[in-house]
């Protein structure tokens, strides 16, 4: 039995083509590794096919690894959620006082919204920034 170089090129325009009705991105990368042996092969001496088996078996693992490694983000460098964090995602924003904080108690306005704050009683128009929330009162500092 003898394979040729490009038999594996063959190959692997084929594995390439079922790619478009199994989508999986195994057999795209799959057939890459078997065109580089394919295109190896025509450069090298003749090569046994046992040997050539294996060379193509390692370059599709490599080939398939690397695909889906690169198919993915790193979880570290997902971008950061708001989704469910509540009045907690406004800690750290500064906002202006629409109405005094008396006997602990007062409002801002943020965007089209009126929040409840709590904090050290303070006059109207003073610049405060959310240090954090108890329910849906902010907590403001000066």
């Amino acid at each position: 039995m003898r394979i040729e170089a490009w038999h594996w090129v063959v190959l692997g325009t084929v594995l390439a083509v079922a790619e478009i009705f199994a989508p999986a991105t195994v057999l795209l990368w799959s057939g890459g590794a078997a065109i580089v042996l394919g295109l190896a092969l025509w450069a090298l001496p003749p090569v046994d096919w046992q040997w050539q088996i294996v060379g193509f078996i390692t370059l599709a693992v490599a080939a398939v690894t690397l695909g889906l490694k690169l198919r993915r983000p790193p979880a570290d460098t997902a971008p950061p959620h708001d989704v469910n964090l509540g009045s907690a995602r406004l800690v750290g924003q500064r906002a202006t006082l629409e109405t005094a904080i008396v006997n602990g108690h007062g409002t801002i306005r943020l965007g089209d919204a009126v929040w409840q704050v709590s904090g050290p009683d303070l006059p109207a128009g003073t610049t405060v920034t959310i240090s954090g929330s108890d329910g849906i009162t902010l907590v403001v500092t000066t």
